[in-house]
């Protein structure tokens, strides 16, 4: 099993020089410049731990929370999505996830499937 501090949190960063704008309809339009983790509200610095933080929003056992843009005036800064799990035990710090052979089969279904069906089959 692995274990995260939720909530992990994913910022997807506008480019700074770049339009970035939220039409009538409330869909952000923006070039994504960079990516950053939070665990615990504490930002994950390490390469490793956030490629394993982009790889567990993805696969685990946890919800993401609706996107969140972040405004600097009518230009979007970043928009925020946080994951944790849906039962929450607000006493327990470590909540477990998720296990690496679920992760795992998860990311398999994930690529080779699409709108529920078989997507990549080759002939051998």
């Amino acid at each position: 099993m692995i274990g995260i501090v939720p909530p992990l949190v994913c910022r997807i960063h506008a480019k700074p020089d770049c339009p970035s704008t939220i039409n009538e309809d409330g869909v952000a339009h923006f070039i994504i410049g960079a990516l950053s983790f939070y665990s615990e509200g504490r930002e994950i610095l390490r390469d490793l731990e956030r490629q394993v933080a982009f790889y567990l929003l993805y696969h685990s056992r946890l919800k993401e929370s609706t996107p969140v843009a972040n405004m600097d005036g009518d230009r979007v800064d970043f928009v925020e999505v946080s994951a944790q799990l849906p039962e929450r035990n607000e006493k327990q710090e470590l909540e477990l996830v998720g296990s690496t052979a679920g992760m795992v089969s998860s990311h398999f279904e994930w690529l080779t499937t699409a709108d529920a069906g078989i997507g990549n089959c080759q002939d051998s």
